[in-house]
């Protein structure tokens, strides 16, 4: 039984033996779409782009990084800050929509998940420290690095799966939410006039929690040369999960900035961290109910499994170390041009008696963004920029077929407008991301899904500086 609340808890059910034996034979559909397991996307890097003016800038903020956001791009940019400064960016609104194309199981329909509401991604303070040492700059913030809501109620309905199968109700109710916190020291010293050097301290919070509802109503008949015949099995199928994820892990990091001529700047970075505790709640109940309609029988299987509580190891995997090395080109007192290649390790499941270790395997992803910023009047700045989102998950075709994957890489763009003042700024804009891929969306499947994605978010952000 431990090695089924194990992948139980991993939030994909897994029937037991009666149970999975009574639906293979009605249908081979053993399970229409995975339970919606506690877990965020801990798989994209660049889902919340961080910081009041590097967000107008697409994330590629490494060779600038002079204001409290430094604390999370490059802790070596601080000391280069010009004044002490408060900035604060919240999304007064965002959406994310996944679409799954033509699932089989469902009648070659699409299934369509989404995502939506609001959250502050950054609150920051830096403060120069010049009158105790002299170069010294301090800077301290709180962000969001990763966050979903969900509240999704789907029902399909006389559905025709193929000769052998029709699914007469499928009803799936799922809510959802989870939040990857980060609350972040640094500091930046001033080598000399052209080089400064940083470190920072962060800590990490991961808090999730799902619960789900399905219910599932399949017949299945008999069928010669792909022709349907007499019904042969109803097969009423019902599971209701609640999952619960926390996960709390410390990362270092260390930052240098040069200054490589007048006008070109270059930095730096390299973090590293891991998880020091995490814990996973579990309760689940399936009921299922066969009846052949050729005999008239009934059976009424049922699993439950409830109470894997407390530590679960390594639900998330190991935290994977970044460097991150940018470029900044200040062309004049009106345009700056920016670019950015971060560059995420590969991290393995060390655990590899558990059936879905591989699930939380990631592989070695490289992003690159590039921004530009161009002051259309002396308080008017606009900043543009492009970005990549890769998936670090396997490709579906190289996961146990028993598992539902996705694969998703995205391409993102920003649009900021922002209006400065000698002492304080406000910017507003937009950050999109469009992405495809492939998806395994039902588990024990040969069965392979394109996937069309996209998310947006309006959002505003200001600074003071004093």
């Amino acid at each position: 039984m431990k090695k089924k609340q194990n992948m139980f808890a991993a939030g994909h059910f897994t029937p037991t033996k009666v149970t999975a034996e009574i639906l293979m034979k009605a249908t081979s559909l053993a399970l229409l779409l995975h339970a919606g397991s506690a877990s965020a996307d801990q798989f994209h890097y660049n889902n919340v782009i961080l910081g009041e003016r590097a967000v107008g800038l697409g994330g590629a903020y490494t060779a600038v990084a002079d204001d409290a956001s430094g604390v999370y791009y490059n802790p070596g940019g601080l000391a280069f800050a010009l004044s002490n400064d408060i900035s604060g960016s919240a999304n007064a609104f965002y959406s994310k929509k996944v679409v799954y194309k033509k699932i089989k199981e469902l009648g070659d329909k699409d299934f369509t998940e989404t995502a939506g509401g609001t959250f502050a991604p950054f609150f920051g303070v830096l403060q120069k420290l010049d009158k105790y040492v002299n170069g010294l700059v301090g800077a301290f913030a709180y962000y969001t690095s990763d966050t979903e809501l969900k509240d999704q109620n789907d029902l399909y309905e006389n559905v025709t799966v193929n000769a052998a199968n029709d699914l007469e109700r499928y009803h799936r109710s799922v809510q959802h939410r989870a939040a990857t916190t980060n609350i972040s020291a640094a500091a930046g010293f001033r080598v000399s006039n052209s080089i400064s050097v940083g470190a920072g301290l962060n800590y990490i919070q991961v808090s999730e929690l799902t619960q789900e509802y399905q219910d599932t109503q399949l017949r299945a008949y008999s069928t010669s040369n792909g022709v349907r015949g007499a019904e042969k099995t109803l097969v009423i199928q019902s599971q209701n999960v609640r999952q619960y994820l926390g996960a709390h892990g410390i990362e270092a990091s260390i930052g240098v900035q040069a200054a490589l001529t007048n006008t070109l700047t270059a930095g730096l970075t390299l973090r590293k961290g891991t998880y020091v505790s995490q814990g996973y709640e579990t309760s689940s109940e399936v009921n299922g109910v066969r009846r052949d309609l050729v005999t008239n029988s009934v059976e009424l299987p049922r699993a439950t499994v409830d109470g894997e509580k407390g530590k679960h190891k390594k639900p998330l995997g190991t935290m994977p170390g970044e460097a991150r090395v940018g470029v900044a080109w200040f062309a004049s007192t009106r345009f700056l041009w920016t670019m950015d290649v971060s560059h995420r390790e590969s991290a393995q499941e060390a655990d590899k008696i558990l059936v879905l270790a591989p699930l939380y395997d990631r592989r070695a992803v490289t992003n690159i963004a590039t921004g530009a910023e161009y002051y259309v009047l002396p308080s008017l700045p606009v900043r543009f920029g492009l970005f990549t989102n890769n998936d670090s998950r396997k490709k579906v075709e190289d996961v146990n077929k028993a598992l539902s994957v996705d694969h998703i890489d995205y391409i993102g763009e920003s649009l900021f407008i922002a209006w400065v003042q000698p002492n304080s700024q406000i910017a507003l804009g937009t950050v999109m991301q469009q992405g495809s891929g492939k998806a395994r969306k039902v588990a024990n499947s040969a069965n392979v899904q394109d996937v069309e994605a996209s998310s947006w978010n309006i959002g505003f952000s200001a600074t003071h500086s004093f």
